[in-house]
Order: structure tokens, then C-alpha cells, then sequence
């Protein structure tokens, strides 16, 4: 009986100790659980806030390359605009620039006539004599020219002729009236006869106005020292143009 109330008491002790330590390991286990449960709500919270801290990271960095993007390429249309500007000012200035030249500058040796800047060159043959006469200037013949040596412009309104016959033959004044005569049967009017100088000899002038043609002709004759008499015709519509000065280029060789 002592030990049935010995293992009564046992049984009841160790019920109590195992409630007792059941109630700790509960009470431990829930605190544990709680632990653990703050700890893992506090780690996703975490988590999270790390997760939304980068995806917003993100998002600004995503609108600020947006933002550097749009303006790179803003930049860049504004350069290329910028340029373009600059290239139309550069040529806009380069052409009224050149205008300007062009209206300012006196033509160039290539547009100017020959005998406006110099150019000349000498015609003629032994026996005949030569003169100076535009670079331009080709050789002419007329139907009535016998065989005098002619030249004209390119046009053909200013014809110089070059002859000669042997002052043994025909001295200047016989050649200067036969000149005048026939002149004057040819209906030549204004028709004059006078004594001048031409390129240091004495010279014997006849010329007239071809009226029907509006053509002046201006001769000049004279004896040389080649024994010979020259003779030297320039006709042209202008009689205050340059080329009535040609006779006075003349020389006996070239």
C-alpha cells in the first residue's frame, strides 16, 4: 500500500512535470514561432522595401536616360540646324560677295576687245609694209581689193588694206589724185585731200563717206626708203574710232 501511494505520488509528479514542461516547450515554441515569425515578416518587409528602393532606383535611372536621351538628341538637332545656318549665311555672303565683284571689277582681259587692253599683233609683207591691228582680226578679202593685203575685225565693219606699186612708177602725189578722182566718180561724198604725217613720213590723206553704205575711208600714201609708194586704207563706220589710227603703226619691217 506504502508503495502504491509511493507510485500514486510519482505518477501525479511526473504529470505536473510533464505539463509543466510541455507548457515551456509550448510557451517556447510559441515565442520562438513569434520570434521567427517577426524576424520573417520583418525580413520580406525588408525585402521589400529593398525590392521597391531598387525597382524605383530603376525608374529614375530609366527617365533619367530618357531624359539624357532626349536631350542628346535635341542637342544634335540643334548643331545640325546650327550648321545648316552657317553653310546658308557662308554662301548667301559668298554670292551678293561675288555680285558685288562682278558688278565692281572691270572686265577681265577675256571679255574686253583686244585693242581695249593691248593685245595687237603686226600684219602685212615685204614690199607692203606692216601695221599693228587687234589679236581678233582676220584676214579679208574684197572683190575690188585687187592685190592689196586686207585684214578686218571679226564683224567686218573695220577693214584695213595695205598695197604699194614702185615710186619709179607712181610717186605719192600722182597716187594720191588718182585716188581722189576715183573716189569721187564712185559718189563718194565729204571727200577731202590734205598732207599729213604718218609714223615720221610725209603723207598725202584722202578720204570721203560712202553715203549709201555709211562707211567713212581714210587713205594715206607716201614714199618710203624701199623704193616704194605705200599706200594704206582703213574704212569703218565710226570716223572717231581707234582704228583710223592704225596707219600710224606702220613700219617697213616687222
Amino acid at each position: 500500500m506504502g508503495r502504491h501511494k509511493n507510485n500514486q505520488y510519482n505518477n501525479q509528479y511526473n504529470n505536473q512535470y510533464n505539463n509543466y514542461q510541455n507548457y515551456g516547450n509550448n510557451q517556447y515554441y510559441n515565442q520562438n514561432g513569434q520570434y521567427y515569425n517577426n524576424q520573417y515578416y520583418n525580413q520580406n518587409q525588408y525585402q521589400q522595401y529593398g525590392q521597391n528602393g531598387a525597382n524605383y532606383n530603376n525608374g529614375n535611372n530609366k527617365k533619367k536616360k530618357e531624359i539624357d536621351k532626349k536631350l542628346l538628341i535635341g542637342i544634335g538637332v540643334f548643331v545640325v540646324f546650327a550648321i545648316a545656318l552657317i553653310i546658308f549665311i557662308v554662301v548667301a555672303t559668298s554670292k551678293n560677295s561675288d555680285s558685288k565683284k562682278d558688278d565692281d571689277k572691270t572686265p577681265t582681259q577675256e571679255e574686253k576687245d583686244p585693242e581695249e587692253i593691248g593685245m595687237y599683233i603686226d600684219i602685212g609683207a615685204d614690199n607692203y609694209g606692216y601695221v599693228s591691228v587687234p589679236s581678233n582680226w582676220v584676214r579679208f578679202t574684197d572683190e575690188g581689193g585687187a592685190k592689196s593685203l586686207q585684214y578686218s575685225d571679226i564683224n567686218a565693219e573695220y577693214i584695213v588694206s595695205l598695197d604699194y606699186v614702185k615710186t619709179t612708177e607712181t610717186n605719192a602725189d600722182s597716187l594720191s589724185t588718182n585716188v581722189y578722182n576715183n573716189l569721187k566718180s564712185r559718189g563718194v561724198t565729204n571727200l577731202q585731200r590734205a598732207t599729213v604725217k604718218v609714223n615720221n613720213y610725209n603723207a598725202y590723206q584722202v578720204y570721203g563717206y560712202y553715203q549709201d553704205n555709211h562707211i567713212w575711208l581714210v587713205t594715206w600714201i607716201f614714199e618710203a626708203e624701199d623704193g616704194n609708194t605705200h599706200y594704206i586704207g582703213v574704212e569703218g563706220p565710226d570716223p572717231k574710232s581707234e582704228n583710223f589710227e592704225i596707219a600710224n603703226t606702220f613700219k617697213l619691217n616687222k
